[in-house]
């Protein structure tokens, strides 16, 4: 399993922005059939606080074959999904490293953190399946 997050740097208009946004990242990883569990977060800045920006956490993977994926094959899986995540934020007007950054990484234990990111959703503002 593995996380790919997208961190945004400046404030959405709207909600609905945000969900607009979110739904196209959805239908992007449908497309490639692609299971993912999303949240959407609010940001803190250096102080703890919110900053009144947000970013994304997919997390995917089959927990049956992922755990065994070589790791040059995992992290290959990883930066394809990160690229194509970034290419709909591009779609969406934003400019990568102005607007957004994407990152993925590797979970330690990912099903010990898929139950933390499933039954502790109070960390989580915004919860969904894709």
């Amino acid at each position: 399993m593995f996380e790919v997050r997208v961190n945004f740097f400046s404030q959405f208009q709207t909600k609905k922005d945000i969900d607009q946004l979110r739904a196209s990242i959805s239908r992007c990883l449908k497309y490639r059939k692609i299971d993912a569990v999303a949240s959407i977060e609010l940001t803190t800045g250096k102080d703890g606080k919110p900053n009144n920006t947000v970013h994304f956490h997919y997390l995917m993977g089959d927990k049956e074959n992922d755990e065994h994926l070589p790791r040059e094959e995992e992290k290959k899986r990883r930066k394809e999904i990160a690229g194509f995540m970034q290419k709909v934020c591009e779609r969406s007007g934003f400019i990568l490293n102005k607007d957004f950054k994407v990152e993925s990484r590797p979970l330690w234990n990912g099903k010990k953190y898929f139950a933390y990111f499933l039954y502790f959703p109070k960390n989580h503002h915004c919860l969904a399946k894709q």
